[in-house]
């Protein structure tokens, strides 16, 4: 059994080597004009959609630069703020006068002559005149 295994990975590196000895000569004799790719596709989802790439050694092809002139810039002009002219009204007069002050004069009293003093009854408890 050994004897197998020992065939089997001699047989591969035989061919390992042949394989790597054919493809390093042919590129050796082909010059310039040889260029290699590496397709990748990769399901996304169940509905059959897949992302893909190329991953390349060969020229790169862009399409020409083109030119797109941009379009103008209008700017509106600036609002012009005017300031009023100054309006001056005097403030309004304010008269602040004092309250009247009425001074109550007492009125005349006149008395009959010798009926001036009063006195007081105890007696009686109420004033008498004379």
């Amino acid at each position: 059994m050994k004897n197998v295994v020992t065939r089997t990975r001699k047989a591969l590196a035989v061919v390992t080597l042949a394989a790597a000895g054919t493809l390093g000569a042919g590129a050796a004799h082909a010059g310039g004009n040889v260029y290699w790719s590496i397709g990748i596709n990769a399901p996304l989802d169940s509905y059959g959609s897949s992302i893909g790439t190329v991953i390349s050694n060969g020229p790169v092809y862009r399409p020409a630069p083109v030119y797109v002139q941009p379009a103008p810039v209008i700017y509106a002009p600036p609002p012009v703020y005017m300031v009023p002219r100054p309006v001056y009204m005097p403030p309004p007069v304010v008269v602040v006068r004092p309250r009247p002050v009425y001074v109550a004069q007492p009125a005349p009293v006149y008395v009959a002559p010798g009926h001036y003093h009063r006195h007081w009854k105890k007696k009686h408890k109420h004033w008498d005149d004379d």
